[in-house]
């Protein structure tokens, strides 16, 4: 599927009636995906700590892709990212993180951080190309085929 116009693209704090979707989009996008119990506690987490902790990507009622995060101080913590399998190659996780990015200093944060596996070319390119850089490794990190986690930073230019 083509996303038609960018102009098209809501991005927003998701909703307790996005988690269905979500599970669904969780289950396409990752070999490891988290439960519909996990994704539903960061509903609840978020309401405890004010900055929503889930944000998702529409393509007009459609939700395509979606971030799980956490703010610590003026740190903001990417968990999760994930874009629907039909919609890829569309640039649009850039855009997605674009937007948490700004989001995130809007409330005052300057730097993010995240982890993602050494295989992963083309998130790292990803990264790379929004100005994150590497600062360090975790060996053996991803439990089900003991592959290493890249740690990556951004700083707030």
């Amino acid at each position: 599927m083509n996303v038609e116009e960018p102009a098209d693209l809501i991005f927003r704090p998701a909703r307790q009636e996005d988690l269905d979707a979500l599970v669904s989009l969780e289950k396409g996008c990752f070999q490891v995906p988290w439960s519909a119990a996990s994704l539903a506690s960061e509903f609840r987490s978020a309401r405890e700590g004010g900055w929503p902790r889930v944000h998702v990507l529409l393509n007009k009622h459609e939700i395509i892709a979606y971030t799980v995060t956490a703010l610590v101080l003026d740190e903001l913590q990417l968990y999760r990212i994930g874009v629907d399998p039909s919609y890829r190659r569309q640039g649009l996780a850039k855009i997605m993180l674009s937007k948490l990015l700004a989001a995130a200093e809007r409330v005052g944060a300057q730097t993010c951080t995240l982890e993602v596996r050494e295989g992963n070319t083309a998130a790292r390119k990803l990264y790379e190309s929004l100005g994150f850089r590497e600062v360090g490794r975790r060996r053996r990190y991803y439990q089900d085929n003991g592959e290493d986690a890249i740690l990556l930073d951004w700083c707030k230019m």
